[in-house]
């Protein structure tokens, strides 16, 4: 840095923090517009529900859900959802549904380590043979569902036939293996009940009929009354997945979709914000082992923690939470995702702000510090009687000790500052305001000496008579004193006798 003009560093460096901070907050400026956006009205949402392949990936969805109902997935169920991905959504979007399917099966082993189920590769190719991975009995699932939520979502725009044709999808999900459980909170009938009566809203006598006929084996009968009879013969053939999504007129109006933003940008954010909070934590650690004896006069320790807990805190919650699950996968919108991207966008804001400020406050710190010491007034010497040593470790390094003195600003009076071209003093002289160091700085500390440390210590302790050691230090250009080293002195050099 010393052969790079001053000011071109200085330059450098704040455009460089302006521009990280300009660009996170023009992110946060669009994950606001995206969140206003949806949370105006529901325009936004309905036409999502108008895409093709964010609604048959929602049903893929809601079928995952089911699957949390045990923690070993089963294969009668997971081939169900294949099933329905080659069946019912049309090719272009099975890529991404797979895609989708992996991202929701997931699970976590014992060393917290994410696992997939399906392998999208062989699904895609045709290989059905090979298309499964084995269950390692996770109990816990890589990423969290909202199915009540979508699934009330979902049934905003399909009429009550279609929805009763999707409880049935998601009842033919639970039977697959000939049976039901109702042990336990995530049991299968519990998780029935959650997206069918809370999320579809299937009337609790409609939901109780299926079951009942399915106990009485009359699955069939109840079927063709409740299902088949309607809607044009689409839901005839009971064995044949049924493509809901041509099911109602409202899907054939033209498609405004493409004229929608993104769900969220959280993602982004999340790793931006992160690496911010990383590099503003190191500089942060930097700062206060520039000088250290200087850094503890004038850096307030508060201030310190508080960028430091800032910078923690930002890694820790980003790391913690995810984003909403329509920016994630293509599923709609639920209404529910409005106030957790309003609630993350507030905390993502307030963290962004204090790790910036962090960034900025200890970059200029540190530029006004360099500054201080490149651009010194001159040079005070002391000469101390050294009075004692001791060893520090095993790497023959030795602090030796003398008696205390100080250095104050009254001994860097005496120095006048240096002339320096004007693009050099113009930055110079800006830094204390930029730093907010002239907030802080105490114009009138004092630097007590009472040791210094040394690598080599040999030719002390071959030395006979005193030994002194001439310590400097430099008069920096805002009058902050700073060590500059030292050498030793030996009065009488006669190596001792064995």
């Amino acid at each position: 840095m010393y052969r790079i003009p001053f000011f071109i560093v200085a330059i450098l460096v704040f455009c460089l923090v302006l521009f990280v901070v300009g660009y996170l907050l023009r992110l946060l400026k669009k994950e606001f517009d995206v969140c206003r956006f949806f949370s105006k009205t529901d325009w936004g949402r309905q036409q999502m529900a108008r895409d093709p392949c964010r609604f048959h990936i929602s049903i893929v969805y809601l079928m995952a859900v089911m699957l949390r109902s045990s923690y070993f997935v089963e294969l009668e169920k997971l081939t169900l959802i294949v099933r329905y991905i080659l069946d019912v959504c049309p090719e272009p979007y099975r890529e991404e549904a797979f895609t989708a399917l992996d991202y929701m099966t997931k699970k976590l082993d014992d060393n917290a380590e994410a696992y997939s189920l399906i392998d999208k590769k062989a699904l895609l190719n045709g290989k059905f043979d090979s298309c499964f991975f084995a269950d390692k009995g996770g109990r816990n699932y890589a990423n969290d569902l909202h199915g009540t939520q979508l699934a009330e979502e979902l049934a905003r725009y399909i009429d009550e036939v279609d929805r009763r044709y999707l409880m049935f999808l998601l009842f033919r999900l639970a039977i697959a293996d000939g049976m039901v459980t109702d042990d336990w909170k995530l049991s299968e009938l519990s998780l029935l009940k959650k997206l069918c009566l809370d999320g579809l809203h299937i009337p609790k006598k409609v939901f109780s009929a299926m079951y009942t006929a399915w106990q009485k084996d009359n699955l069939d009968g109840w079927y063709d009354d409740n299902i088949a009879l309607h809607n044009k013969g689409l839901y005839a053939d009971r064995e044949r997945l049924a493509n809901i999504f041509h099911s109602t007129y409202s899907f054939s109006q033209p498609d405004a979709y493409a004229e929608l933003p993104s769900s969220s940008f959280f993602s982004t954010i999340k790793e931006r914000l992160i690496g911010l909070s990383v590099v503003a934590l190191i500089l942060l650690l930097i700062v206060p082992f520039y000088e250290c004896e200087l850094m503890v006069k004038h850096y307030p320790f508060w201030l310190g923690l508080v960028f430091g807990v800032f910078s923690i805190a930002t890694i820790l919650w980003n790391m913690k939470y995810e984003a909403i699950d329509s920016s994630v996968v293509s599923i709609l919108r639920s209404k529910c995702e409005n106030v957790l991207q309003r609630n993350r966008l507030i905390v993502s804001f307030v963290l962004f702000v204090g790790t910036a400020s962090s960034l900025y406050f200890n970059a200029m710190n540190i530029l006004y510090y360099f500054a201080n010491k490149r651009f010194h007034c001159g040079t005070i010497y002391r000469k101390k009687l050294v009075t004692s040593t001791s060893s520090l470790g095993r790497n023959a390094t030795y602090c030796l000790y003398f008696d205390k003195f100080s250095v104050s600003n009254e001994d860097a009076r005496i120095f006048e500052k240096p002339v320096l071209p004007w693009y050099n003093r113009i930055c110079v002289d800006a830094l204390p305001y930029l730093s907010a160091a002239w907030l802080f700085r105490d114009e009138g500390c004092t630097m007590d000496v009472t040791s210094c440390s040394l690598s080599d210590y040999t030719a002390a302790r071959c030395a006979t008579g005193d030994v002194y050691v001439n310590l400097q230090f430099k008069v920096g250009y805002y009058g902050m004193i700073v060590k500059d080293g030292y050498n030793l002195i030996m009065e009488d050099r006669t190596p001792l006798e064995d």
